[in-house]
């Protein structure tokens, strides 16, 4: 008899549509887009709210404000970090929250993708590559007959130090029903060349990985997943659904050693090279307790153009972000949708277009 698990993976598999993310990051990256250019985020955000509620998501802005924060520049190019601290009297700005219409209350996991960029860059890999995956991630979970307890986060002001998804982090009433949270950071640069790949000092913490990275002759092949041990099983999750993959994507792990808590930001005072692994929307969940993976091609690792002008959609391997999305959200039905099944992926709910 056919494997249930594997019959959803096929059908999410032939439903996936790589001109469809390959028009959503175009479509996103066309300019820069933040609080340095407010009507280029605001067409942005339009442009993936309509596209969620296409796909059947309740989605529901919701503003935050900060006052007298301490974080970055954001105007592009690859300074140190310490010269781009700055000090934000005021920063406010709007998350965008969706869900699907009855889907089960109470715990549930969060996939969360910042939408901003640097001053300097159309931001293609960073980050419409994630908001990209998320948005063909949400289309495949629309089209289980039982919806998933999942919510999905686009935020704004990653690149001014995590300020949005803190403010998502920091409403304990919001992380209080959160079994785990999925970051799509940078996924969208893939290359098969040698030597592209690098590790940095991370290699001598992440031995295996290291080791795993040389046998392949430092290609930029793979999606990295950053995890706990609070959040291993998931990334062990992610990695079974790349591999079933017709064409396999390989995700390999990278466990951060620091425990969730206090505790984890205490030893990154310690060991700031710990730091790197915090570099995007999970860290804020991380820091009050909440297991998170982080899903990445490692940015700054990899892709010469980060941060810069030539972040354009012409340098995303559009096909491999399609394979996130779909080992995504493969990963979360197995985990989160027990009782859906292959038959109502071709019948039921929203169907891809």
């Amino acid at each position: 008899m056919p494997d249930p698990a594997d019959s959803l993976h096929r059908t999410m598999e032939s439903a996936a549509d790589p001109a469809r993310v390959a028009t959503d990051i175009a479509t996103l990256a066309a300019t820069p887009r933040g609080w340095h250019h407010p009507l280029e985020m605001q067409r942005a955000q339009t442009y993936v709210s309509e596209q969620l509620t296409a796909a059947g998501w309740r989605v529901s802005p919701k503003p935050f404000e900060r006052r007298w924060v301490l974080g970055v520049s954001d105007a592009g190019g690859r300074p140190s970090f310490l010269s781009r601290l700055r000090l934000f009297p005021r920063l406010a700005g709007t998350n965008l929250l969706a869900e699907l219409p009855g889907a089960p209350q109470g715990r549930r996991v969060l996939v969360v993708a910042h939408l901003d960029t640097v001053a300097c860059s159309p931001g293609a890999d960073d980050n419409a590559s994630g908001v990209a995956a998320l948005l063909e991630t949400a289309r495949l979970l629309a089209t289980l007959d039982e919806p998933v307890a999942v919510t999905l986060a686009v935020v704004d002001m990653e690149e001014r130090a995590k300020v949005g998804s803190g403010a998502l982090a920091r409403d304990r009433a919001f992380r209080r029903n959160l079994d785990l949270v999925l970051c799509l950071e940078s996924v969208g640069t893939f290359t098969d060349v040698p030597h592209t790949q690098q590790m940095g000092g991370l290699g001598l913490i992440f031995r295996d990985l290291d080791r795993r990275v040389k046998a392949g002759r430092h290609r930029g092949d793979f999606l990295l997943a950053v995890c706990r041990k609070s959040s291993m099983e998931a990334a062990d999750g992610l990695t079974a659904a790349g591999a079933a993959l017709t064409d396999p994507l390989p995700v390999l792990h990278a466990r951060d050693p620091r425990p969730d808590g206090w505790r984890g930001r205490l030893i990154t005072w310690l060991l700031p090279l710990l730091a790197h692994l915090d570099r995007s929307d999970h860290a804020p969940f991380w820091s009050r307790g909440v297991p998170a993976v982080l899903l990445t091609t490692t940015a700054s690792f990899r892709n010469p153009h980060y941060h810069l002008a030539g972040d354009e959609p012409d340098t995303v391997d559009h096909h491999r972000v399609t394979s996130v999305a779909i080992a995504l959200a493969d990963a979360i039905a197995a985990r989160f949708g027990t009782h859906n099944s292959p038959a109502a992926v071709v019948s039921g709910g929203h169907t891809p277009s």
